[in-house]
Protein backbone atom coordinates (compact mmCIF):
# COMPACT_ATOMS: atom_id res chain seq x y z
CA UNK A 1 0.00 0.00 0.00
CA UNK A 2 1.38 3.41 -1.12
CA UNK A 3 4.67 1.74 -1.97
CA UNK A 4 5.34 0.45 1.57
CA UNK A 5 5.90 -3.19 2.33
CA UNK A 6 3.76 -5.11 4.78
CA UNK A 7 6.63 -5.21 7.27
CA UNK A 8 7.25 -1.45 6.99
CA UNK A 9 3.61 -0.67 7.77
CA UNK A 10 3.69 -2.95 10.81
CA UNK A 11 6.92 -1.32 12.01
CA UNK A 12 5.36 2.13 11.65
CA UNK A 13 2.35 1.07 13.76
CA UNK A 14 4.78 0.18 16.54
CA UNK A 15 7.34 2.96 16.26
CA UNK A 16 4.93 5.89 15.80
CA UNK A 17 3.01 5.58 19.12
CA UNK A 18 6.15 4.56 20.99
CA UNK A 19 7.97 7.56 19.57
CA UNK A 20 5.14 9.83 20.69
CA UNK A 21 5.33 8.34 24.15
CA UNK A 22 9.08 8.73 24.28
CA UNK A 23 8.57 12.45 23.63
CA UNK A 24 6.02 12.52 26.45
CA UNK A 25 8.25 10.93 29.09
CA UNK A 26 11.26 13.00 28.05
CA UNK A 27 9.28 16.25 28.13
CA UNK A 28 7.34 15.57 31.34
CA UNK A 29 8.61 12.73 33.49
CA UNK A 30 12.34 13.41 33.35
CA UNK A 31 11.68 16.76 35.07
CA UNK A 32 10.89 14.87 38.27
CA UNK A 33 14.11 12.85 38.39
CA UNK A 34 16.10 15.25 40.56
CA UNK A 35 13.19 16.99 42.23
CA UNK A 36 12.66 17.03 46.00
CA UNK A 37 11.88 19.68 48.60
CA UNK A 38 12.81 20.47 52.19
CA UNK A 39 11.60 22.97 54.79
CA UNK A 40 15.08 23.20 56.32
CA UNK A 41 15.95 26.85 56.94
CA UNK A 42 12.31 27.93 56.75
CA UNK A 43 11.74 31.01 58.90
CA UNK A 44 8.21 32.12 57.97
CA UNK A 45 5.59 30.10 59.81
CA UNK A 46 2.21 31.16 58.55
CA UNK A 47 -0.87 30.55 60.72
CA UNK A 48 -2.50 27.51 59.10
CA UNK A 49 -5.87 25.80 59.40
CA UNK A 50 -5.96 22.03 58.83
CA UNK A 51 -9.41 21.02 57.59
CA UNK A 52 -10.77 17.47 57.74
CA UNK A 53 -14.30 16.43 56.75
CA UNK A 54 -15.60 13.40 58.62
CA UNK A 55 -18.72 11.33 58.08
CA UNK A 56 -19.06 8.38 60.46
CA UNK A 57 -15.30 8.31 61.01
CA UNK A 58 -15.14 7.68 64.76
CA UNK A 59 -12.60 4.86 64.52
CA UNK A 60 -10.35 6.70 62.08
CA UNK A 61 -10.50 9.92 64.08
CA UNK A 62 -9.60 8.01 67.23
CA UNK A 63 -6.59 6.45 65.46
CA UNK A 64 -5.35 9.36 63.36
CA UNK A 65 -6.46 12.80 64.55
CA UNK A 66 -3.84 12.97 67.31
CA UNK A 67 -1.11 12.99 64.66
CA UNK A 68 -2.55 16.17 63.16
CA UNK A 69 -2.99 17.70 66.62
CA UNK A 70 0.65 17.04 67.62
CA UNK A 71 2.44 18.74 64.76
CA UNK A 72 5.69 20.56 65.50
CA UNK A 73 4.37 23.90 64.29
CA UNK A 74 4.00 27.17 66.19
CA UNK A 75 0.59 28.45 65.02
CA UNK A 76 -2.19 26.26 63.66
CA UNK A 77 -5.66 24.94 64.27
CA UNK A 78 -7.39 21.72 63.25
CA UNK A 79 -10.97 22.11 62.05
CA UNK A 80 -12.93 18.87 61.85
CA UNK A 81 -16.31 19.00 60.14
CA UNK A 82 -18.72 16.43 61.53
CA UNK A 83 -20.92 15.84 58.50
CA UNK A 84 -24.11 14.48 60.02
CA UNK A 85 -22.40 11.44 61.56
CA UNK A 86 -24.54 8.97 63.46
CA UNK A 87 -21.69 6.95 64.99
CA UNK A 88 -19.44 8.05 67.88
CA UNK A 89 -17.72 10.80 65.89
CA UNK A 90 -19.11 13.58 68.14
CA UNK A 91 -17.99 11.76 71.29
CA UNK A 92 -14.45 11.23 70.00
CA UNK A 93 -14.13 14.86 68.92
CA UNK A 94 -15.41 16.22 72.22
CA UNK A 95 -13.02 14.00 74.16
CA UNK A 96 -10.04 15.14 72.09
CA UNK A 97 -11.05 18.78 72.35
CA UNK A 98 -10.61 18.68 76.13
CA UNK A 99 -6.91 17.88 75.60
CA UNK A 100 -6.27 19.92 72.46
CA UNK A 101 -7.64 23.48 72.57
CA UNK A 102 -6.55 24.08 68.97
CA UNK A 103 -9.09 21.48 67.80
CA UNK A 104 -12.26 23.12 66.53
CA UNK A 105 -15.45 21.30 65.59
CA UNK A 106 -17.90 22.35 62.91
CA UNK A 107 -21.23 20.57 62.62
CA UNK A 108 -23.30 19.88 59.51
CA UNK A 109 -26.72 18.68 60.56
CA UNK A 110 -28.08 15.59 58.84
CA UNK A 111 -31.05 16.29 56.57
CA UNK A 112 -32.43 13.47 54.43
CA UNK A 113 -34.35 15.89 52.21
CA UNK A 114 -31.22 17.46 50.76
CA UNK A 115 -28.39 15.77 48.97
CA UNK A 116 -25.11 16.70 50.58
CA UNK A 117 -21.56 15.65 50.09
CA UNK A 118 -17.97 16.28 50.99
CA UNK A 119 -17.88 19.62 49.17
CA UNK A 120 -20.50 21.09 51.47
CA UNK A 121 -18.67 19.74 54.51
CA UNK A 122 -15.40 21.29 53.33
CA UNK A 123 -17.16 24.59 52.66
CA UNK A 124 -18.35 24.60 56.29
CA UNK A 125 -14.81 23.90 57.43
CA UNK A 126 -13.33 26.67 55.29
CA UNK A 127 -15.95 29.10 56.52
CA UNK A 128 -15.24 28.15 60.14
CA UNK A 129 -11.45 28.39 59.80
CA UNK A 130 -9.60 31.39 61.20
CA UNK A 131 -6.60 31.47 58.88
CA UNK A 132 -5.86 32.40 55.28
CA UNK A 133 -3.69 29.34 54.63
CA UNK A 134 -5.57 26.05 54.51
CA UNK A 135 -4.27 22.47 54.41
CA UNK A 136 -6.59 19.53 53.77
CA UNK A 137 -6.52 15.85 54.59
CA UNK A 138 -8.94 13.00 55.35
CA UNK A 139 -10.02 11.25 58.53
CA UNK A 140 -8.47 7.95 57.41
CA UNK A 141 -5.07 9.64 56.97
CA UNK A 142 -2.24 10.56 59.27
CA UNK A 143 0.85 12.73 58.66
CA UNK A 144 4.05 10.78 58.08
CA UNK A 145 5.93 12.95 60.59
CA UNK A 146 5.59 15.76 63.11
CA UNK A 147 7.15 18.06 60.52
CA UNK A 148 4.44 17.50 57.91
CA UNK A 149 2.84 20.91 58.45
CA UNK A 150 6.23 22.64 58.29
CA UNK A 151 6.80 21.04 54.90
CA UNK A 152 3.35 22.04 53.62
CA UNK A 153 3.90 25.57 54.88
CA UNK A 154 7.13 25.77 52.86
CA UNK A 155 5.11 24.99 49.75
CA UNK A 156 3.41 28.38 50.08
CA UNK A 157 6.73 30.21 49.67
CA UNK A 158 7.23 32.67 46.82
CA UNK A 159 3.58 33.65 46.68
CA UNK A 160 2.22 30.18 45.88
CA UNK A 161 -1.51 29.81 46.53
CA UNK A 162 -1.89 26.05 46.00
CA UNK A 163 0.34 23.35 47.48
CA UNK A 164 0.38 19.78 46.17
CA UNK A 165 1.70 16.99 48.38
CA UNK A 166 1.95 13.22 48.14
CA UNK A 167 -0.72 11.02 49.71
CA UNK A 168 0.65 7.55 50.35
CA UNK A 169 -1.08 4.38 51.52
CA UNK A 170 -0.07 2.08 54.34
CA UNK A 171 1.97 -0.85 53.02
CA UNK A 172 0.57 -4.35 53.24
CA UNK A 173 1.94 -7.67 52.00
CA UNK A 174 -0.57 -8.47 49.28
CA UNK A 175 -0.86 -7.94 45.54
CA UNK A 176 -3.80 -5.52 45.76
CA UNK A 177 -1.75 -3.21 47.96
CA UNK A 178 1.08 -3.36 45.42
CA UNK A 179 -1.33 -2.31 42.66
CA UNK A 180 -2.62 0.54 44.83
CA UNK A 181 0.93 1.74 45.51
CA UNK A 182 1.82 1.51 41.82
CA UNK A 183 -1.26 3.51 40.85
CA UNK A 184 -0.53 6.15 43.51
CA UNK A 185 3.08 6.60 42.41
CA UNK A 186 2.07 6.80 38.74
CA UNK A 187 -0.59 9.42 39.49
CA UNK A 188 1.87 11.48 41.51
CA UNK A 189 4.53 11.19 38.81
CA UNK A 190 2.07 12.71 36.37
CA UNK A 191 0.78 15.60 38.47
CA UNK A 192 4.22 16.50 39.86
CA UNK A 193 5.92 16.43 36.46
CA UNK A 194 3.07 18.29 34.77
CA UNK A 195 3.30 21.01 37.42
CA UNK A 196 7.07 21.25 36.92
CA UNK A 197 6.31 21.74 33.21
CA UNK A 198 3.94 24.60 34.05
CA UNK A 199 0.74 22.60 33.47
CA UNK A 200 -0.72 21.83 36.92
CA UNK A 201 -3.92 19.86 36.55
CA UNK A 202 -4.79 18.04 39.80
CA UNK A 203 -3.99 17.33 43.42
CA UNK A 204 -5.13 14.80 46.01
CA UNK A 205 -7.36 15.79 48.92
CA UNK A 206 -5.35 13.60 51.29
CA UNK A 207 -2.50 16.14 51.15
CA UNK A 208 -3.45 19.46 49.63
CA UNK A 209 -3.27 23.13 50.51
CA UNK A 210 -4.61 26.40 49.16
CA UNK A 211 -5.47 29.87 50.38
CA UNK A 212 -8.91 30.88 51.56
CA UNK A 213 -8.85 33.95 49.31
CA UNK A 214 -8.26 31.76 46.23
CA UNK A 215 -11.18 29.55 47.24
CA UNK A 216 -13.54 32.52 47.40
CA UNK A 217 -12.15 34.06 44.20
CA UNK A 218 -13.03 30.82 42.42
CA UNK A 219 -16.51 30.85 44.01
CA UNK A 220 -15.63 27.71 45.92
CA UNK A 221 -16.84 24.50 44.35
CA UNK A 222 -19.75 26.12 42.52
CA UNK A 223 -18.39 25.46 39.02
CA UNK A 224 -18.47 21.71 39.59
CA UNK A 225 -20.97 21.41 42.42
CA UNK A 226 -23.09 19.13 40.23
CA UNK A 227 -20.37 16.47 40.50
CA UNK A 228 -20.24 14.85 43.95
CA UNK A 229 -16.48 14.14 43.84
CA UNK A 230 -13.63 16.32 42.69
CA UNK A 231 -13.30 18.61 45.71
CA UNK A 232 -9.55 18.19 45.24
CA UNK A 233 -8.60 17.54 41.60
CA UNK A 234 -11.40 19.57 39.98
CA UNK A 235 -10.72 22.57 42.23
CA UNK A 236 -7.01 22.43 41.40
CA UNK A 237 -7.80 21.92 37.71
CA UNK A 238 -9.92 25.06 37.79
CA UNK A 239 -7.79 27.30 40.01
CA UNK A 240 -4.19 26.32 39.22
CA UNK A 241 -2.03 28.44 36.93
CA UNK A 242 1.50 28.11 35.63
CA UNK A 243 2.88 30.17 38.54
CA UNK A 244 0.60 29.76 41.58
CA UNK A 245 1.30 26.10 42.51
CA UNK A 246 3.95 24.89 44.94
CA UNK A 247 5.10 21.27 45.26
CA UNK A 248 6.14 19.41 48.40
CA UNK A 249 7.89 16.08 47.98
CA UNK A 250 9.80 14.25 50.69
CA UNK A 251 8.98 11.50 53.17
CA UNK A 252 8.30 13.92 56.04
CA UNK A 253 5.75 15.75 53.91
CA UNK A 254 3.56 12.76 53.07
CA UNK A 255 0.29 11.61 54.52
CA UNK A 256 -0.43 7.91 54.97
CA UNK A 257 -3.92 6.53 54.40
CA UNK A 258 -5.66 3.27 55.10
CA UNK A 259 -5.77 1.36 51.78
CA UNK A 260 -8.73 -0.53 50.41
CA UNK A 261 -8.55 -4.16 51.44
CA UNK A 262 -10.56 -5.82 48.70
CA UNK A 263 -10.62 -5.37 44.96
CA UNK A 264 -14.27 -4.32 44.70
CA UNK A 265 -13.82 -1.41 47.11
CA UNK A 266 -10.72 -0.28 45.23
CA UNK A 267 -12.65 -0.51 41.96
CA UNK A 268 -15.37 1.70 43.42
CA UNK A 269 -12.77 4.25 44.52
CA UNK A 270 -11.07 4.23 41.12
CA UNK A 271 -14.42 4.57 39.36
CA UNK A 272 -15.17 7.68 41.41
CA UNK A 273 -11.77 9.18 40.67
CA UNK A 274 -11.94 8.37 36.96
CA UNK A 275 -15.39 9.93 36.66
CA UNK A 276 -13.97 13.35 37.55
CA UNK A 277 -11.33 13.37 34.81
CA UNK A 278 -13.91 14.03 32.09
CA UNK A 279 -14.43 17.46 33.69
CA UNK A 280 -10.76 18.48 33.34
CA UNK A 281 -9.79 21.26 30.99
CA UNK A 282 -9.59 20.08 27.39
CA UNK A 283 -5.87 20.82 27.13
CA UNK A 284 -5.18 18.71 30.20
CA UNK A 285 -7.20 15.80 28.84
CA UNK A 286 -5.27 16.01 25.59
CA UNK A 287 -1.90 15.94 27.34
CA UNK A 288 -2.95 13.04 29.56
CA UNK A 289 -4.43 11.23 26.59
CA UNK A 290 -1.16 11.69 24.72
CA UNK A 291 0.77 10.02 27.52
CA UNK A 292 -1.64 7.17 28.13
CA UNK A 293 -2.86 6.30 24.63
CA UNK A 294 0.60 6.46 23.01
CA UNK A 295 2.00 3.97 25.53
CA UNK A 296 -0.92 1.59 25.52
CA UNK A 297 -1.20 1.46 21.73
CA UNK A 298 2.56 1.20 21.34
CA UNK A 299 2.72 -1.61 23.85
CA UNK A 300 -0.19 -3.45 22.26
CA UNK A 301 1.22 -3.22 18.74
CA UNK A 302 4.70 -4.21 19.92
CA UNK A 303 3.47 -7.37 21.69
CA UNK A 304 1.90 -8.62 18.47
CA UNK A 305 4.27 -7.13 15.91
CA UNK A 306 7.64 -8.22 17.30
CA UNK A 307 7.13 -12.00 17.02
CA UNK A 308 5.26 -11.52 13.74
CA UNK A 309 8.11 -9.56 12.16
CA UNK A 310 10.74 -11.88 13.58
CA UNK A 311 9.12 -15.15 12.55
CA UNK A 312 6.46 -14.83 9.90
CA UNK A 313 7.81 -11.86 8.00
CA UNK A 314 11.35 -13.13 8.51
CA UNK A 315 12.52 -9.53 8.85
CA UNK A 316 14.81 -9.47 11.86
CA UNK A 317 16.02 -5.92 11.18
CA UNK A 318 12.53 -4.42 11.54
CA UNK A 319 11.83 -6.61 14.55
CA UNK A 320 14.97 -5.39 16.33
CA UNK A 321 14.21 -1.75 15.48
CA UNK A 322 10.81 -2.18 17.12
CA UNK A 323 12.47 -3.88 20.10
CA UNK A 324 15.00 -1.05 20.42
CA UNK A 325 12.40 1.74 20.41
CA UNK A 326 10.22 -0.15 22.87
CA UNK A 327 13.22 -0.95 25.08
CA UNK A 328 14.39 2.67 25.32
CA UNK A 329 10.88 3.89 26.13
CA UNK A 330 10.32 1.14 28.67
CA UNK A 331 13.67 1.87 30.34
CA UNK A 332 12.90 5.57 30.79
CA UNK A 333 9.49 4.70 32.22
CA UNK A 334 11.15 2.25 34.60
CA UNK A 335 13.73 4.79 35.76
CA UNK A 336 11.09 7.53 36.19
CA UNK A 337 8.73 5.35 38.21
CA UNK A 338 11.58 3.94 40.30
CA UNK A 339 12.92 7.37 41.21
CA UNK A 340 9.49 8.61 42.25
CA UNK A 341 8.76 5.39 44.18
CA UNK A 342 12.02 5.56 46.13
CA UNK A 343 11.41 9.21 47.03
CA UNK A 344 8.19 8.23 48.77
CA UNK A 345 9.57 5.06 50.35
CA UNK A 346 7.97 2.46 48.08
CA UNK A 347 10.87 0.06 47.49
CA UNK A 348 8.92 -2.77 45.87
CA UNK A 349 7.99 -0.97 42.66
CA UNK A 350 11.49 -0.70 41.12
CA UNK A 351 11.88 -4.49 41.37
CA UNK A 352 8.37 -5.48 40.29
CA UNK A 353 7.85 -2.75 37.71
CA UNK A 354 8.09 -5.05 34.63
CA UNK A 355 5.24 -7.22 35.95
CA UNK A 356 3.06 -4.31 37.06
CA UNK A 357 3.66 -2.46 33.81
CA UNK A 358 1.91 -5.17 31.83
CA UNK A 359 -0.93 -5.75 34.28
CA UNK A 360 -1.90 -2.20 35.17
CA UNK A 361 -2.75 -0.91 31.64
CA UNK A 362 -5.62 -3.38 31.38
CA UNK A 363 -7.00 -2.29 34.76
CA UNK A 364 -6.50 1.38 33.93
CA UNK A 365 -8.46 1.14 30.69
CA UNK A 366 -11.30 -0.57 32.52
CA UNK A 367 -11.37 1.99 35.35
CA UNK A 368 -11.30 4.92 32.94
CA UNK A 369 -14.08 3.64 30.70
CA UNK A 370 -16.18 2.57 33.66
CA UNK A 371 -15.64 5.92 35.39
CA UNK A 372 -16.57 7.96 32.34
CA UNK A 373 -19.90 6.16 31.96
CA UNK A 374 -20.74 5.50 35.60
CA UNK A 375 -23.53 7.21 37.50
CA UNK A 376 -22.77 9.84 40.11
CA UNK A 377 -22.13 8.66 43.64
CA UNK A 378 -22.02 10.47 46.98
CA UNK A 379 -18.90 10.57 49.07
Amino acid sequence: MFGFSHAEIILFLVVFPLGLHLLFVVYFWIRSWGFSTSSEGQTEFRPISIIIAAKNEAENLHDNLQYFLNQDYPSYEVVVVNDGSYDATSVILEQLQTHYPHLRISEVQDNEKYRRGKKLALFYGIKASKNEYLVFSDADCRPASQHWLREMNAGFNNGKRIVLGYGSYKKQKNFLNLLIQFDTVLTALNYFSFTLAGIPYMGVGRNLGYTKSLFYEQKGFSKHIHHPSGDDDLFVNMAATETNVGLVLNRSAMTISKPKEDFNHWMRQKRRHASTSKWYKTSHKLFLGWGTASWYFGLLFFVFAFPYLLLKENNATFAYIALGVWGITFLIRWISMSKMALKVGEKRIPYLFPVLEFIFPMLHVYFTMDGWFSKKTDW
